[in-house]
């Protein structure tokens, strides 16, 4: 029987544990507001933090406002001064140009989310806020009073600041008001039914003429117009790929367009002008493009102001078409990422995120590395200290030969269109290099997986190896490679666990299990315990597994007892003592939800302990996790936050959270036809029955009526009744009980 509460203390001091953060600041833009009366600009960042930047003086203040512990920002307007910044708890407002802030939300019952502000500018006491289920609240005197508006069912909100017409408008409905909002027209429609897409913004041009912006999976379809009031619409992406276009502005009568790169092989991302006459989009300019995606668009007089995801603002003149970035080393960076290989020594360490950074082992000064950009990985080789490696999502693949100095493109023998789509490399001795990629489309399964090895040091390059899923064949990119008494192991995402005997010319399955996609593959070589972390795709959302093996032959999963609460993003070994195993995570329920920073066993995985940081927010995820060498000095990437470091044999005994087993119950697929799987978790051993009932309360069928040890098992539900009977179609409930708890959920059985 599995062991699931700790029997003996961990075997560790119980000392106060300092968290450093080493930088550098990691804030990543994602709210912009300018005040077009002095074109100061207000950024709100997924860290929680709003700043005021004047592009005068290319100053950057941080707001001081009094947020709740997981509050989050939703969105802000800005005007004269007068600024608003909504949350998931309140409504503020600041008439000073945010040195001073009061809560504004007098009218409004419930905020649920202040996600959408704006401000009519022609008479700024008219201020419009969408709140909770796409509530909609408006004030006359800015936001000193709310009152409730018609209910819309959408959160994209524009106007004409001419003659006081506003629109909101989603894929089926326009609600339309010509007195800044006091009567609304409700119009119904189907031209979009036709597409399977979002609205995500709207620019009004005048009362009858409207540019929408959609999420589309699929080319083109991303941006419509109309000119008469939305009767007829026009689709004007023409040959462009927007798989997400984030927001849209117009200056001079002209059209500025957003848009996010959703995957690497939709090269159009950043800002675009709309020429209507010649029937294209003009790209702003390379420097839009660095930092790898577009997001929000706002503007002052002829400024066209652009935030970006990890390269802060920049700021285009529309008439002379000079462009300025402002971007403070010391605030603006996103998510930053422990590069693989020989990333640290004594004298150099790297990391990586839009851009690619060094410092040494003091961390105490950084340095932005701006000739490679757009970093999907970086490696330093452990043969050659010089000698690194950089993967560019724009570009290829980037060498050089004086440890990150200067850099050299190295594409020749890999195929153009494989070049933006390599995540992975690989050093396997002085001069072989591996490097893998693959191709996916935005939300969706990989299509073609390829493997390119140079034993040039990368001066040529020879696909090896291709996969493509449509033809059935099973996903190789190289996740990630250890070598172990001359062979290598490689995590292969859909091929599972392989091994070569040949440097990576030939590749033998060792481990591999149906509907999983393998992530990870460490290896401890004091207890010579292989672990493997996968996610389970049976289920819709997708549970983590960790599975340990000491003979490459009998696996065993280790994490069930938090798997099914929470993804894994990363897991570590500690690099002295055997058996202790890290894992970062976050909530499966809620990806930016709250969730213990680090989840821990000291013994091979039989038991585990949650760890919280004092320091961060829960809802500041881990996602990458490391270890400075010849230390016991742990580096932990959070989200949004940066890199942190400390002494894990700090760590005390008192410090962790036991973990308490839960029950867990779903089903796969749903919506389903003809049969569905029903997937449990016991915390412990017990009587179990697991019944069928219909929507009228009424028996259908008993799956299971037993005796169970805990664990994780699975049931198939074919449709019939207890007699055989096929059942109708319609909505049905599983019910799980237990000797101490009894779990009901819903599914749909479609014929």
């Amino acid at each position: 029987m599995r062991k699931y509460f700790l029997l003996i203390a961990l075997a560790l001091p119980i000392l106060l544990l300092s968290l450093e953060h080493i930088g550098p600041p990691g804030v990543w833009g994602w709210h912009l507001a300018v005040d077009k009366n002095n074109g100061n600009a207000y950024i709100g960042t997924k860290n929680e933090t709003v700043y005021k930047v004047d592009p005068v003086t290319n100053t950057w203040q941080e707001m001081i406002i009094d947020f709740e512990d997981d509050e989050k920002i939703g969105g802000i307007a800005a005007y004269d001064d007068v600024v608003f910044v909504g949350t998931t708890e309140h409504i503020y407002r600041s008439l000073d140009g945010g040195n001073n802030w009061e809560i504004a939300q007098n009218g409004i019952p419930n905020i649920g989310f202040a996600e959408n502000l704006h401000i009519y500018e022609p008479e700024p006491n008219i201020v419009f806020v969408q709140t909770g289920m796409n509530i909609w609240f408006r004030s006359t005197n800015g936001g000193s009073n709310w009152s409730s508006m018609p209910y819309f069912g959408s959160q994209v909100f524009s106007y004409n600041p001419n003659t006081g017409f506003i629109l909101i408008i989603n894929k089926w409905t326009m609600w339309k008001s010509y007195d800044i909002g006091e009567n609304w027209e409700e119009i119904q429609y189907d031209f979009f039914n036709n597409y399977d897409l979002g609205l995500t913004s709207v620019q009004v041009i005048n009362d009858s003429a409207y540019i929408v912006t959609a999420m589309n999976n699929d080319p083109g379809n991303s941006v419509f117009i109309t000119e008469d009031g939305g009767e007829t619409w026009n689709d004007i992406t023409y040959d462009f790929f927007f798989p997400l276009p984030t927001d849209l502005e117009l200056i001079q009568d002209e059209v500025y367009l957003s848009v996010v790169r959703g995957e690497s092989e939709a090269p159009d991302a950043g800002v675009f002008k709309l020429d209507m006459e010649a029937q294209t989009w003009n790209k702003m300019g390379n420097s839009f493009f660095k930092e790898n995606t577009g997001l929000r668009i706002g503007k002052y007089e002829n400024d066209l102001y652009f935030l970006s995801y990890g390269s802060g603002l920049f700021m285009l003149d529309v008439i002379s078409g000079t462009i300025q970035n402002f971007t403070p080393m010391d605030i603006f960076e996103l998510n930053s990422r422990i590069c693989v290989g020989n990333s640290f020594d004594e004298d150099k360490v790297f990391i990586r995120s839009a851009f690619l950074y060094a410092t040494d082992t003091n961390f105490s000064e950084w340095t932005r590395i701006d000739s490679v950009y757009n970093i999907f990985e970086m490696g330093r080789s452990p043969y050659d200290d010089n000698f690194c490696i950089a993967l560019s999502i724009r570009n290829g693949v980037y060498i050089s030969n004086d440890c990150g100095e200067t850099w050299t493109l190295s594409n020749y023998g890999i195929a153009e269109e494989d070049r933006q789509l390599i995540n992975n490399v690989h050093f396997l001795n002085e001069n072989t290099i591996l490097i893998s990629g693959y191709e996916a489309m935005l939300m969706s399964p990989n299509t073609k997986t390829f493997i390119y090895r140079s034993e040039d040091q990368g001066q040529t390059w020879t696909k090896t190896h291709q996969a493509d899923e449509l033809l059935g064949e099973k996903s190789i990119s190289l996740e990630e490679i250890i070598q172990v008494d001359n062979t290598l192991y490689a995590c292969m995402m859909g091929a599972g666990i392989q091994k070569s005997e040949d440097l990576g010319l030939t590749w033998e399955s060792v481990f591999y299990l149906e509907n999983r996609v393998f992530y990870q593959i460490l290896f401890d070589e004091q207890s010579e315990m292989f672990y493997v972390r996968t996610v389970n795709t049976e289920l819709i959302t997708g549970f983590p597994e960790i599975f340990r093996s000491s003979d490459l032959i009998n696996w065993t999963d280790c994490a069930q007892t938090f798997s099914e609460e929470y993804y894994i993003s990363d897991i570590a070994l500690h690099p002295t003592q055997s058996g202790t195993i890290y894992c970062s995570t976050s909530s499966i329920e809620n990806y930016n939800g709250t969730a213990p920073h680090l989840v821990i066993s000291n013994d091979n995985g039989d038991n585990w302990f949650f760890y919280t940081f004092d320091e961060i927010n829960t809802f500041r995820r881990v996602v990458d996790i490391g270890f400075v060498p010849n230390t016991n000095e742990m580096l932990i990437c959070v989200a949004y936050l940066s890199m942190f470091k400390f002494d894990v044999n700090l760590l005390g005994a008192n410090d962790f959270e036991f973990i308490k087993p839960t029950i867990s119950l779903s089903n796969y697929p749903n919506p389903f036809n003809p049969e569905t799987k029903i997937v449990f978790n016991l915390p412990e051993e017990g009587n179990v029955k697991l019944e069928i009932y219909n929507i009228k309360g009424q028996k259908v069928k008993t799956l299971l009526d037993c005796y169970m040890s805990p664990g994780r098992s699975e049931m198939i539900w074919n449709g019939k009744d207890d007699n055989g009977k096929r059942v109708s179609s319609g909505v049905y409930f599983y019910q799980l009980v237990t000797d101490k708890k009894t779990i009901t959920q819903k599914m749909i059985l479609i014929k």
